[in-house]
């Protein structure tokens, strides 16, 4: 009773396949690892079920992309030979002494051995990336250097089956060995993002962007289901593309996408951010969500600033996640079914609320109707609820 404690272990776990994910880098931090961990479903699911949803597209592409990157980098290291590879940790060790003790030195490492592939010289694009800038000061000065070695973060190659991802090195795709095998798994991965474009012509709207009053064009979202599918973005995150990317590449990437979402405005933002920003001077990713939720609540007729000024009053946010606890703290002072419908984004639902077939009765059915067409309808919802509560 007089305190709960809470031990996680934010550290890698030291296995070699893990070397090159962005986690090597950036370690999960507590909020991440609760985040995973509520994440978890434990219900039974049955055989037939967890096979249907192992062979869809998504999944299959988020695996086939896994697969690639992890058989290019190892594929390269193979090709070039341990000589070679030792010469490049030889260099870097001259010319940055102590870099092997880095957090990022497998990544860069990795970087490294893929640009000798491409038949550059490895060891000059480092020299020349640590003459840049001084590296005084750096935390991880292979991160940094990671960064710095190419302009475009495909490590010196051309973009590869998806955009954001490195091509095979010419002198890996005509080895006898190594490239029919790179070959057929970039190919995998090509098919398959073709797949999932097709499934956002054919099936419903995602979640993600039921949630703003604008759509993105049809060749957005399936671009957009391509790179969630391809790096792992759970279907009930609401950010459009998750988590920011780290890797130079999928980060440029990342914000190309976001630009085309917004379309170059977003007019939620530029209405709400100002008033957010006095609160969240720190932009986060749920900050785009808070702002259309404000102004939906705005629409449905409630007092979108009183609520908003009422939720930052109530003391201290969180360091992680601020926008979303401002909205947890307003979406309990709204009804449930108007919660629900400004969560969900669809201005036009119907919203269902328990006493709705006793209010036709009351008012007849028409006229239910007509009231439910009222902007103000969210309104009296909020007002009877709240009154069935007390």
């Amino acid at each position: 009773r007089a305190a709960n404690h809470l031990y996680l272990v934010t550290v890698g776990d030291g296995d070699p396949h893990g070397l090159i994910h962005p986690e090597t880098t950036h370690p999960a931090t507590a909020t991440d690892i609760l985040e995973q961990i509520l994440a978890r479903d434990g219900s039974a699911r049955s055989a037939t079920t967890i096979g249907r949803e192992a062979g869809t597209p998504a999944v299959l592409l988020g695996q086939a992309a896994a697969r690639y990157h992890d058989a290019l980098y190892f594929a390269a290291e193979a090709f070039i030979g341990p000589q070679h590879v030792a010469a490049i940790e030889t260099s870097a060790e001259q010319l940055v002494p102590g870099i092997g003790d880095e957090p990022a030195w497998p990544v860069l490492r990795a970087h490294l051995i893929l640009v000798q592939a491409q038949g550059h010289d490895a060891a000059g694009d480092l020299a020349s990336a640590v003459d840049e800038r001084a590296l005084n000061g750096v935390r991880d000065r292979a991160a940094v250097l990671d960064w710095r070695l190419d302009p475009t973060g495909l490590r010196g190659a051309r973009p590869g089956p998806l955009p954001w991802m490195p091509a095979i090195p010419a002198q890996l795709a005509t080895d006898p060995k190594w490239g029919p095998y790179l070959t057929g798994r970039a190919g995998r991965v090509v098919v398959l993002a073709d797949a999932v474009r097709h499934t956002i012509h054919e099936g419903p709207t995602p979640l993600w962007a039921r949630q703003t009053v604008a759509q993105p064009p049809t060749g957005v979202l399936a671009e957009v289901a391509v790179w969630r599918a391809a790096t792992g973005v759970d279907a009930e995150d609401r950010r459009p593309t998750g988590r920011p990317q780290l890797q130079k590449a999928a980060a440029t990437w990342q914000q190309k996408l976001n630009s085309q979402i917004a379309g170059g405005r977003n007019p939620a933002v530029d209405e709400w951010g100002p008033l957010i920003g006095q609160v969240v001077p720190t932009r986060d990713d749920f900050t785009p969500l808070l702002a259309e939720r404000l102004a939906a609540i705005n629409r449905a007729g409630l007092n979108a600033h009183k609520l908003f000024h009422a939720a930052a009053a109530q003391g201290p946010l969180p360091d992680e996640h601020a926008a979303a606890a401002l909205w947890w703290r307003m979406s309990r002072h709204l009804s449930p079914a108007v919660a629900a419908d400004v969560d969900g984004g669809d201005a036009n639902s119907d919203l269902a609320t328990s006493w709705s077939a006793q209010f036709e009765q009351l008012v007849g059915t028409d006229t239910a109707q007509h009231l439910k067409a009222s902007p103000w309808w969210p309104t009296l919802v909020t007002a009877v609820d709240h009154g069935v509560q007390r």
